[in-house]
């Protein structure tokens, strides 16, 4: 009986997740908010030329706080542990010691990478445009910039992380909304003077801010500074880093990911004309819902760790009491689903109706059309898809991910080839895009994956 009332007590309602979620879109909706911002001002107050060597920049500079997003994977799931929460249940020095080791962690990674990027910022940039000798440099110089503020751009994901897991996504929502306030706010007055670099100062400038901010709200909350470490230190040695690294395998999969979405570009434009430019138009709308729902990772990392044992199997997996969280992984999923809904509905409109507003072109606007079915359907599973795998991170199977995710890549690839060579079409590659992110839906063995179906 006492069991019972723990297990009830314990389960996730469908209400807490929304208040959860509602928020915690604010976070993703951050980073192509922001290079939403630096293109549309840089394109129209700067030059053609700034403009183009933006989109390189953005992806180096971008690909760095992605390379590193297991820091924050593993802040949230170990304050999570610790039951830690704005009530102020739960065991404030374990999530201390996660959130200050995160932090710690993120300044020392973002000083040694960042300064590696300012370094090689030139050979870089030629490598990513295709060694435009026009563009490297400007994009070069965008680069240089932004890796100063690399420390604080990583700080500040693993602080929203350690506020995640204490489910307070309302912070990090703040710190996103004055972020881009600020970064708005600089480009407008930095992007006439001084072009791209103006553009890279005003999104450095909005980084510190946000990690000043949420740095300081863990302050305040105890979550810093705490002598909560072996011998009643304040500051973590290497031995209190170990586990974070366990985590790291995770960037394999983020990797792929980024594979995935480079591969069926390429395709698509080997495709040229109207498929090329609908596969652009589709992409575009379709990152823009993935983002949403990518809060799905967040929800079982901040309320499903509660449900793990402490100890671990050989492979470093941790029990999961699939009975007692069944119940919170169907309200979380629930509300995954409401963002699916939204998503699918609110990009089949765009595909439908507004497609005209990204071309005029009758044939890019059929070819649009003509993938809704399959663009919808990939929407739709998307959002189950990382709800799931936030599972098998909180389980630590990350043996299993990184595995499930090499074969993945090398099946994708081969299959992408296959319709590049045939000229199948754009339907056949959005078709391979609806398989391959339904399968995390159905891992066999996996039983905590299986009875989410149900």
């Amino acid at each position: 009986r006492q069991r019972q009332m723990c297990i009830r007590d314990s389960i996730t309602t469908y209400a807490e997740c929304a208040r959860f979620a509602a928020p915690a879109l604010a976070i993703y909706v951050a980073g192509p908010l922001m290079s939403l911002i630096d293109a549309a001002l840089g394109g129209r107050r700067g030059s053609s030329a700034a403009l183009a060597a933006l989109g390189p920049a953005g992806t180096i500079s971008d690909s760095a706080t992605t390379l590193l997003v297991f820091l924050s994977v593993a802040t949230t799931n170990f304050v999570a542990r610790s039951g830690c929460d704005d009530a102020g249940a739960g065991d404030l020095d374990a999530a201390a010691r996660a959130a200050t080791t995160g932090l710690a962690l993120a300044a020392c990674f973002g000083v040694a990478v960042g300064g590696l990027l300012v370094v090689k910022s030139l050979p870089l940039s030629l490598w990513y445009a295709g060694g435009s000798g026009d563009l490297a440099p400007l994009a070069a110089r965008y680069v240089a910039v932004r890796a100063y503020a690399l420390p604080a751009a990583l700080v500040a994901s693993v602080a929203q992380a350690a506020c995640l897991g204490a489910r307070d996504s309302v912070t990090p929502a703040v710190s996103v909304a004055v972020g881009a306030a600020l970064n708005l706010a600089g480009d407008v007055v930095l992007v006439p003077s001084r072009g791209l670099v103006g553009a890279a100062e005003a999104t450095a400038a909005s980084q510190y801010a946000a990690a000043a901010l949420l740095v300081r709200k863990l302050w305040t909350r105890g979550f810093l500074c705490r002598a909560c470490f072996e011998e009643r230190r304040r500051l973590p040695r290497l031995r209190d880093c170990a586990p974070f690294f366990g985590f790291g395998p995770f960037v394999w999969c983020c990797v792929v990911k980024l594979f995935l979405h480079n591969s069926a570009a390429k395709t698509a434009a080997s495709m040229g004309g109207a498929a090329a430019a609908a596969h652009t138009v589709i992409f575009s709308v379709a990152m823009f819902c993935f983002v949403l729902g990518d809060v799905g990772t967040s929800l079982a990392l901040a309320f499903l760790p509660r449900f793990a044992g402490d100890g671990g199997d050989a492979e470093g997996r941790l029990a999961f009491d699939v009975a007692a969280a069944r119940p919170s992984v169907a309200n979380i999923l629930r509300v995954c689903w409401t963002i699916s809904g939204v998503c699918v509905a609110a990009s089949s409109a765009v595909v439908l109706r507004g497609a005209r507003a990204f071309t005029t072109d009758g044939a890019v606007v059929n070819a649009v059309a003509a993938c809704l079915p399959l663009t919808a359907g990939t929407l739709a599973l998307h959002a189950s898809a990382v709800t799931l795998e936030g599972v098998l991170l909180v389980r630590r199977d990350l043996g299993f991910l990184c595995g499930f995710y090499a074969f993945l890549a090398a099946c994708v690839a081969a299959l992408h080839g296959a319709v590049a060579r045939r000229n199948l079409g754009l339907r056949a590659l959005w078709g391979l895009s609806l398989i391959h992110i339904s399968e995390p839906t159905r891992l066999r063995r996996i039983s905590y994956a299986v009875f989410c179906l149900k």
